[in-house]
């Protein structure tokens, strides 16, 4: 494998896992949320 090939599938796999913490965040500031306010 080249050294740019190597590059391109290590910037794929850093935005996949900077995707994958933020929506990690985003469920659970709405679950801290949900559990804060009474649902009726």
């Amino acid at each position: 494998m080249s050294k740019r090939g190597y590059f391109r599938v290590f910037l794929k796999l850093r935005i996949a896992g900077k995707t994958h913490y933020l929506s990690n965040v985003v469920k659970y500031v709405k679950n801290r949320l949900f559990s804060c306010i009474p649902v009726f």
